[in-house]
């Protein structure tokens, strides 16, 4: 038995969940009304989007009371598609069925769903069904209902060759690869610069990379357009020899054309930044001008990096300034979160919290502050630059910014001023930089002279990091009933015994073999794992639970013979459900109570190995 190791997640009816309209519309409002077994309970349930291109709501929407029933109203966008998503109320999961998650198809006002609209529904299936030996026939029906209303549909059209040759017999999948690729052949030759991207796409999910050949084809018969152009930039961005690279980007730069100039925007940025490296301010200037698109949304960002560049160099002040001080009019407008590009809809902004939006506009208004006040210490006007430095430091105190004001205090040989800076940096850092750590010790020295002790006030400050650290862990600690750990196996296809699990902190990571943030992680789970495996309290459980792998893949995979962390599989296709992840890696871990203390989603980068093991001697 799994003891205090059990937890509950349920598929209660369907019929206690509602979707109005019925057939909802682009730009239309979708009420979700569900209707809880137990109306007098007094947490509010969340629905959770598994699947979702209604890329402007979170993940995550707390549903409001009304009367006996919880609800939750949110506008289709005007480029949605489809979205699924289940309800998750305390420790329990409300779905469509076992296997299936509720859906939200967008219709056109005929009631035909919009194109697409099956195709990412056949994308949700793999989230909801796991490795049933029936996603297969699901996915192709999807496919072909895409197809009958949308027979131009690209991509429908090659996941189902893929979907057919995927159980199709060795003769028959050589007819199905021989029709696809003359298929992705035909759409590519009626356009090749404006199919280019499809081509590429449908070899991709055939399994075959052919970038190179057709790109290959785009330089050498439409070398004067933009894709050509810019085709020709990338390879020249790769060459070793710095004067060879500059004249051939000049000679790129001299054959512009209304056609190829959106193309060649790449060959200005490295141009700008080789001769303010040069201190050419004049040719800088002219390639700066060329990197600037204002009908972008990332413009505000493309004018603050060339006021960055400009002000850290020391070249051309008067125009560093200029640049700055524009950055700060964008500031309200400086992107604040991913930014998603389709050639249907154009840019469209990923969700961000209104407190997330506020604090990256805060934090571009306080950067070009701060590089204005850089780019008047250049000027050799350092009263006006103590006033924008002490105005940037007093509108946000964030890493960027502290960067900027320490190298503009240490210009103005205000060592005291800078070492404050660098320090408080060294506070907010993620991951330690040793870099900073010798800026700092500079400042500090030329502060205090002989009579400092910079090893005392470094040892400060990694007590303080640890201790900000494990407050900031505390209150992310979850205090709820762990998932139960039925269905997993070591490599031996031995079941994990729960008795073994006992009285153990257990870090348990999901990943798979094709998964690239996964691999990206493993080294820094090798390292808590060094720190730890000798400590019987403590077991690591590294879980191949990709929809796409098996056992044997678990077995085979390279990482076995790279690692010494105990990998395990885990059998249950409905895992993702139990844990509460659509994401992969997803990290978990479960204390000494078998209590479910902490989750994250993603590869948070190089923080994570001391992220772990805080948390890990947190809970020991």
């Amino acid at each position: 038995m799994l003891g205090v190791l059990a937890g509950v997640s349920i598929a209660v009816k369907a019929q206690q969940v509602s979707i109005q309209p019925q057939f909802p519309q682009r730009l239309q409002p979708v009420t979700i009304t569900y209707t809880p077994a137990h109306p007098q309970q007094a947490n509010a349930p969340v629905l959770v989007f598994t699947y979702s291109n209604f890329y402007g709501l979170p993940r995550q929407l707390p549903l409001q009371k009304k009367d006996s029933v919880w609800q939750v109203t949110f506008p289709v966008q005007h480029y949605a598609t489809y979205a699924t998503f289940f309800v998750k109320d305390g420790n329990d999961t409300i779905r469509a069925a076992h296997n299936r998650h509720f859906g939200i198809p967008v219709y056109r006002a005929d009631r035909v769903q919009v194109k697409n609209g099956r195709l990412y529904e056949s994308y949700s299936l793999t989230a909801q069904m796991g490795k049933s030996p029936r996603l297969s026939a699901f996915q192709r029906a999807l496919l072909q209902l895409e197809l009958k209303d949308y027979p131009d549909n690209f991509e429908a059209q090659v996941r189902l060759y893929a979907n057919r040759m995927a159980v199709a017999d060795e003769q028959e999948k050589g007819v199905l690869k021989k029709e696809a690729y003359a298929y992705i052949a035909k759409v590519f030759e009626q356009d090749p610069v404006k199919n280019v991207n499809l081509a590429t796409m449908g070899y991709l999910i055939l399994g075959d990379n052919r970038n190179d050949s057709v790109y290959t084809i785009i330089r050498e018969r439409y070398p004067q357009s933009a894709m050509g152009t810019e085709m020709r930039i990338s390879r020249i961005a790769k060459e070793k020899d710095t004067a060879l690279k500059i004249s051939l980007l000049e000679k790129e730069i001299a054959a512009t054309t209304a056609e190829n100039r959106s193309g060649l925007e790449e060959a200005h940025e490295m141009l700008f930044e080789y001769y303010t490296s040069q201190k050419q301010a004049e040719k800088a200037l002219q390639h700066a001008r060329q990197t600037f698109n204002p009908t972008s949304p990332y413009y505000p960002k493309q004018v603050m990096q060339v006021a960055t560049t400009l002000a850290q160099s020391g070249l051309a002040p008067d125009s560093a300034l200029q640049y700055a001080l524009l950055a700060r009019q964008l500031s309200h407008q400086y992107p604040a979160g991913l930014i998603l590009y389709f050639k249907e809809t154009g840019h469209i902004p990923a969700y961000v919290s209104d407190s997330a939006r506020t604090a990256a506009h805060r934090q571009a208004e306080a950067s070009a502050l701060a590089l204005a006040g850089m780019a008047l210490v250049n000027k050799g006007d350092s009263t006006q630059a103590l006033r924008y430095l002490d105005s940037a430091l007093a509108t946000a105190q964030e890493p960027a910014v502290l960067q900027f004001a320490a190298t503009a205090y240490q210009r103005l040989h205000r060592y005291q001023q800078a070492w404050q800076c660098y320090r408080q940096q060294l506070l907010l850092q993620k991951v330690m930089d040793t870099a900073m750590v010798q800026l700092a010790k500079h400042s500090y020295t030329q502060w205090q002279g002989a009579t400092g002790n910079f090893e005392q006030e470094w040892q400060h400050i990694q007590a303080q990091r640890r201790q900000q650290m494990r407050q900031q862990l505390q209150k992310q600690l979850l205090h709820a009933p762990a998932p139960s750990l039925a269905d997993m196996v070591n490599l031996n296809n031995q079941p994990v015994l729960p008795d073994t699990l006992q009285g153990k902190v257990i870090l348990i990571d999901f990943w798979a073999t094709w998964c690239i943030p996964c691999m990206q992680e493993m080294p820094y789970l090798q390292k808590v794992y060094d720190q730890y495996k000798h400590r019987s309290d403590v077991c690591f459980m590294i879980v191949n639970s990709g929809s796409r792998n098996t056992l044997a893949d678990a077995q085979n995979w390279f990482g076995n013979k790279k690692y010494s962390f105990p990998v395990y599989f885990h059998t249950n296709p409905g895992v993702a459900d139990r844990f509460g992840f659509n994401t992969i890696p997803a990290l978990f871990i479960i204390d000494k109570q078998g209590k479910l203390q902490y989750k994250h989603m993603g590869f948070e980068g190089p923080q994570v190995e001391e992220h772990l093991k805080e948390l890990i001697d947190l809970l020991l």
